[in-house]
């Protein structure tokens, strides 16, 4: 499929260049170079309409960022680097950033757990709202289990918990020896995807999936020992997801009670 073909406007156009670092005077110049093909600062500072100190001042400023050269001949002119160029280059940084705080990231979640005093003073109980906390959350839970990962769900959450990558989550946890119950509503439109989940789980038999129907509830339990349970089960497009974690024994032992209950009247889902 080709991608849609987009257009935009001059304004539109400068716009969008300050999401590639250029102000809008500089992106107002940058594209009256990519039209003109080459011109002198003096040329650019009349048509553009500029002070003529600010003008050098911007010009000077992008050819020390790269964004402009500058041929030999007299009188100077002012070239553009290509528009691929100057994307790729900031994109290029970008990715780079990215990598180095995912570096960062990837110690300081190392190393600042082990700072956490051991002085607690019992179970614990928090509310969560919205996806922003609670998919962080479930991925920490995920990230910290070591011998079980018990999950109830609705069709809509399993989509959006693998758009939050938490299968990638729940690979590592199989590779390293972990056992993984998930537990979904019966429904015609999840099919494709349950089938494409058994197939990536058949060399891992401590994976198991199941379909239950009604499934009226959605919890994850890790380990026995901690659950995340959604107040709501099934939010609306409009609504504000709701869930409770506790490490609470009682609370999590009643949940997890009713969780194998619910498991034992499921239907499997290839082989186990």
């Amino acid at each position: 499929m080709t991608p849609e073909r987009l257009t935009f406007e001059w304004g539109e156009m400068i716009s969008a260049l300050g999401r590639f670092g250029l102000s809008e005077k500089e992106a107002d110049l940058y594209l009256t170079l990519i039209r003109r093909g080459q011109a002198t600062a003096r040329e650019l500072t009349r048509e553009r309409r500029l002070d003529r100190v600010l003008g050098y001042r911007l010009l000077e400023g992008l050819h020390d960022r790269g964004v402009l050269q500058i041929t030999a001949q007299r009188p100077r002119l002012f070239v553009p680097i290509s528009p691929g160029l100057l994307f790729e280059r900031v994109l290029q940084a970008r990715r780079a950033a990215l990598a180095a705080d995912e570096q960062l990231a990837t110690g300081l979640a190392d190393q600042l757990p082990r700072m956490v005093s051991d002085d607690r003073s019992g179970p614990k109980f928090q509310v969560l709202t919205g996806g922003a906390m609670l998919y962080p959350t479930l991925t920490e839970m995920v990230t910290r289990a070591q011998t079980s990962v018990d999950t109830m769900i609705t069709r809509r959450a399993l989509h959006q918990s693998l758009r939050f990558g938490l299968q990638r989550r729940i690979g590592a946890f199989l590779d390293s020896g972990g056992r993984f119950r998930l537990l979904v509503e019966q429904d015609p439109r999840l099919q494709p995807l349950l089938r494409r989940l058994v197939r990536s789980t058949r060399s891992r038999p401590l994976a198991q999936i199941r379909q239950s129907a009604p499934q009226p509830t959605r919890m994850t339990i890790v380990d026995g020992r901690e659950i995340l349970l959604y107040l709501v089960p099934e939010v609306q497009e409009q609504g504000e997801e709701v869930a409770i974690w506790t490490d609470t024994p009682e609370f999590v032992r009643g949940h997890l009670t009713y969780f194998n209950h619910a498991w034992k009247r499921s239907k499997p889902i290839g082989p186990e």
